[in-house]
């Protein structure tokens, strides 16, 4: 004799099977504890007495005193990208506006447009050198220029736009 399966056991063995699968992948893979993000100044390889200064709304300039400290977070606009929030200024990140970089707080509502100029692609160059490319702007880089102005521009000299990420203390 054939026994009838109806509906109702189906979608109970359907339930059953998927909190067999649930349990199983979170066994498999236990959550990990997320690594505190790396605090560092922003220094020139060419010149590594030199480093980024932000002030909030500000533009950013290069000195040679009391550079920022800043966290390399994974990007607003996606997380392959980082984003750069200044210590000491919760919710403050090194923006692109105009070609021009600021340090700017980040909008209370989702801005689309913010999130994608503060988030760049870093490309790690040798050993400790790196770039940053806006997420936004491809075949442009984070360049300091001799003025001590700092400005994203298209294909810079490597001297101008390759710098060094010195691990600090927050």
């Amino acid at each position: 004799m054939k026994k009838r399966i109806t509906w109702e056991s189906q979608i109970s063995m359907a339930a059953m099977m998927l909190g067999f699968l649930w349990a199983t992948l979170a066994m498999a893979a236990p959550t990990a504890t997320p690594a505190p993000p790396m605090v560092v100044e922003i220094r020139l390889d060419a010149d590594p007495h030199k480093a980024l200064e932000a002030r909030v709304g500000k533009e950013v300039k290069v000195t040679t005193a009391e550079p920022t400290k800043f966290k390399v977070l994974p990007g607003l606009k996606d997380p392959s990208y980082v984003s750069l929030e200044a210590v000491g200024h919760t919710g403050c990140y090194l923006h692109h506006q105009k070609f021009v970089m600021y340090l700017h707080q980040r909008p209370r509502t989702t801005n689309v447009t913010f999130e994608g100029d503060v988030s760049f692609t870093l490309v790690h160059l040798d050993g400790e050198k790196v770039r940053f490319e806006p997420s936004t702007w491809h075949g442009y880089f984070i360049t300091a220029r001799s003025d001590g102005s700092v400005i994203i521009a298209r294909d810079p000299s490597l001297e101008e736009s390759t710098f060094i990420l010195k691990p600090v203390k927050d």
